[in-house]
């Protein structure tokens, strides 16, 4: 199969579409065989993730939209690409798509369109949603494939062997807290968190995860020095798995990593970036009692971060329940069965 996958990655939009694009391609690759040219764009920080894609790379300058952190998809960016190789299948991850984008691309190959309620998304042979749900099943076209849910959350491969294994630490539960808030967390909400959580009654320990795109680090230092519980940052881990194992409880943003700590069972409290699949997701979640929210991060107040996060760490019960609950929405296979759709659809 020859693939074309175009996502973009960095600050302001976070690193997740790109790790994403890694995980299928990997999935992919022990699956079939296949021939992909992976079309993104990244900053320094973000551009060392799409080399470990077993792809060809095509980079493209960067093209910032002021009035929205969403990439935005456009025909022009795969042109000359398209028109210098033949592709059976194009998958793109680029949110929200355009109609008239989508249709010059759709007219050359079949798509598969990733979290996408852009009316672009019509003019593809299939959408996965992992993130977001569909807004209007019945105005998909006849034979649009549908799939949605934990069950196609594509998650790291040391995650997903790892379904259910978070045990709460037996010696003194309910004070260590592992804060990771996305790689680029554009909105700053690591030093928001850490500043709120200096009135904490029972975090003892508090670890933060830092991405490869994260442009806060000396503000985050600076609100560590007035911390009174031991802190340590870590920049750049290849894994959150062994952080999320140690902790009591987590506090999260970005839509994978939620998928994250409910496919270990870690409780975890969701601080959402500014991005409207976020919020859309941790509210799913906390409905479906696998986590607990306070919404769109910018918007809590201090109180409320710390409020929510203490009830995790003084209520037993609680996190159990929240552990319980989420392995039963995920079960870490999710890379798996989107590359299986993506042959199936280039074979159709």
């Amino acid at each position: 199969m020859r693939l074309l996958y175009r996502a973009d990655g960095g600050h302001p939009i976070g690193t997740g579409h790109l790790f994403r694009a890694v995980r299928i391609l990997r999935a992919l690759r022990d699956r079939a065989p296949v021939e992909a040219a992976l079309v993104f764009t990244a900053d320094s920080g973000a551009r060392s993730i799409p080399r470990q894609a077993p792809a060809r790379l095509i980079e493209l300058p960067r093209r910032l939209d002021p009035s929205s952190i969403k990439p935005r998809f456009d025909f022009d960016s795969v042109r000359g690409i398209l028109a210098a190789q033949d592709f059976d299948l194009a998958v793109v991850d680029m949110l929200d798509t355009d109609a008239a984008e989508m249709a010059a691309l759709a007219a050359r190959l079949p798509v598969v369109t990733l979290d996408d309620r852009g009316d672009g998304r019509r003019h593809a042979s299939a959408i996965v949603n992992i993130l977001i749900t569909e807004p209007d099943p019945g105005s998909l076209p006849p034979g649009l494939l549908l799939r949605e849910g934990g069950a196609y959350a594509v998650l790291a491969p040391e995650i997903s062997a790892a379904h259910r294994a978070w045990r709460e630490p037996a010696d003194v539960p309910g004070t260590r807290l592992f804060v990771t808030l996305g790689g680029a967390d554009a909105a700053g909400l690591t030093v928001k968190v850490a500043r709120a959580l200096g009135a904490s009654r029972h975090a003892r320990m508090v670890e933060f995860g830092v991405g490869p795109a994260f442009p806060h680090r000396a503000e985050l230092e600076r609100a560590l020095e007035q911390a009174p519980w031991e802190s340590r940052v870590h920049a750049r881990l290849p894994s959150l798995l062994e952080r999320f194992l140690a902790c009591d409880a987590a506090v999260v943003a970005g839509g994978l990593t939620m998928w994250e700590v409910c496919c270990l069972g870690v409780p975890a409290v969701a601080v959402c970036q500014p991005i409207d699949h976020q919020l859309e997701l941790a509210e799913r979640l906390a409905a479906a009692g696998a986590m607990a929210t306070v919404g769109f991060g910018p918007e809590a107040s201090d109180e409320r971060i710390v409020e929510a996060v203490d009830r995790l760490l003084e209520d037993d019960a609680l996190r159990r329940r929240l552990s319980a609950q989420g392995p039963r929405l995920v079960d870490g296979m999710g890379a798996r069965r989107v590359a299986d759709l993506l042959i199936q659809t280039a074979s159709a």
